[in-house]
């Protein structure tokens, strides 16, 4: 069942107490892009902040997230399963292994250009943990 957010905004007048507006939106899970057909070929450590942006996809950085095939969002709409590591929480820092690539919009994927209208630094995240 997916619950709604609520979000209180205290309006203000001159003089004038006002009731807060309070303003419901829908707090649908946020969505995981996977790398059905990675070829392993990112190999560095990527290392940020989770985060989910304004078109509700998952971040890390404010770099598009690109899960490897087997990984998926937890039943809490809030706990990442990497396939190859621990699961963690949306907000948490992470080090993964992987790499980025910038992509113009021409080149995403339908889903990719949904989560990054304007192109996007991409953050491929390969099932293999980096060596330490």
């Amino acid at each position: 069942m997916l619950a709604a957010l609520t979000a209180v905004a205290v309006l203000s007048g001159c003089g004038d107490e006002q009731e807060p507006a309070v303003v419901e939106r829908d707090a649908s899970p946020p969505t995981l892009l996977i790398n059905e057909d990675a070829d392993g070929a990112f190999l560095a450590r990527v290392h940020g902040t989770t985060a989910v942006n304004d078109q509700g996809c998952i971040t890390i950085d404010d770099r598009l997230l690109i899960a490897p095939e087997g990984s998926h969002l937890g039943n809490d709409g809030k706990t990442v399963e990497l396939e190859g590591y621990a699961p963690f929480v949306i907000g948490d820092e992470v080090e993964l292994g992987g790499g980025h690539e910038e992509v113009e919009p021409s080149k995403l994927t339908d889903q990719q250009r949904d989560c990054a209208p304007d192109g996007a630094d991409l953050v491929h995240v390969t099932g293999v943990a980096p060596a330490r």
